[in-house]
C-alpha cells in the first residue's frame, strides 16, 4: 500500500468517527430536552375546555308533560256509564312529549306552546300559563303550580271527607273548567250560576247539566259515589285560578 492510500483511507476512519460522535452528542441533547419539557408538554395535545360553573349554567326550567289517562270514568259504580265529557279538538303535534297517567301522584304541568285548543295552554310568561278561554294558572305553594292543585282532583282521596273527582283525562279537565267559566260569563246568575265572593276571591258555580265526575272522599264512599252535574271555580283576580272541582250542587 502506497502511502497515498494510507493517508486517504485513515481520513475516511477520522471523518466516520466525527459524524459518529456528531449523531451521538445529537441523540443524547434531544433526551434532555424531553425530559425537561416533561409528558405533559407535547405541542400536539390540545387542552380541553373548563368546565361550566354551576353560575354559568342556564336556569332550569320546569319539564312540561303531557298526561292522558284512560278515558274511562273513575267512579266504580260507572263502569257501564258512557263518560260525557266535551270532544276535545286535536292536540298540536308533539310526537316527542312523554305519555304518563294523569292519575301520578304528581301530575305535571302541561303546555302546549301557541295554542289556543280546548283543553290545552299557552304560556304567557315563565311558568304561567292561559286557557283557550282566558284562565291563568300560576305557580303557587304548597303544590307547585295551581295546575297541579287542580289535577289533584283528578283522583279520589279516601283520606277527605269529601273530594270532588272529575271524569276524563287532563285536556277533558281543564275544557270543562273553560266551559263553565265562560257559560258563568254569558249567563246571568239564577239557577245555571251561582257568584259568591269570599275576601279577594269568588267562588263561581255553574250547572253543566250533565255527569262531569263524582263525589268521592269518605262520604262520597258511603254515598255510592254520586254523580256531580256542577263544577265550582274559585278565582282571584278575575281569571286567575285557584283550584277548580266538581260538585254534586249548587
Amino acid at each position: 500500500m502506497t502511502p497515498h492510500h494510507r493517508n486517504r483511507l485513515i481520513a475516511r476512519f477520522v471523518l466516520l468517527a466525527i459524524v459518529g460522535a456528531f449523531a451521538l452528542l445529537r441523540q443524547e441533547f434531544n433526551g434532555q430536552r424531553n425530559e425537561e419539557a416533561g409528558p405533559t408538554d407535547h405541542p400536539n395535545i390540545p387542552v380541553a375546555e373548563s368546565a361550566q360553573t354551576p353560575a354559568d349554567l342556564p336556569a332550569e326550567r320546569p319539564n312540561y308533560e303531557i298526561i292522558r289517562s284512560k278515558k274511562t270514568s273513575h267512579s266504580p259504580e260507572s263502569s257501564n256509564s258512557t263518560n260525557s265529557s266535551p270532544d276535545i279538538a286535536p292536540r298540536a303535534e308533539n310526537q316527542n312529549a312523554p305519555v304518563a297517567e294523569a292519575q301520578a301522584s304528581e301530575p305535571a304541568v302541561l303546555a302546549t306552546p301557541k295554542s289556543s285548543s280546548p283543553g290545552q295552554l299557552t304560556e304567557i310568561r315563565r311558568n304561567v300559563f292561559r286557557s283557550a278561554a282566558g284562565l291563568t294558572y300560576v305557580p303557587s305553594q304548597p303544590d307547585g303550580h295551581r295546575i297541579r292543585h287542580v289535577m289533584l282532583h283528578a283522583k279520589d282521596d279516601p283520606s277527605k271527607k269529601i273530594h270532588g273527582v272529575f271524569d276524563g283525562d287532563q285536556e277533558q279537565i281543564l275544557a270543562v273548567i273553560d266551559e263553565a267559566f265562560l257559560k258563568s260569563r254569558k249567563t246571568p246568575e239564577g239557577r245555571d250560576v251561582r257568584i259568591e265572593k269570599q275576601n279577594q276571591r269568588r267562588v263561581i258555580t255553574v250547572r253543566l247539566d250533565r255527569r262531569i265526575g263524582y263525589v268521592g272522599g269518605q262520604d262520597g264512599k258511603r254515598q255510592r259515589h254520586p254523580e256531580c252535574r256542577f263544577l265550582r271555580l274559585v278565582l282571584e283576580s278575575d281569571d286567575v285560578v285557584v283550584t277548580a272541582y266538581p260538585t254534586k250542587s249548587m
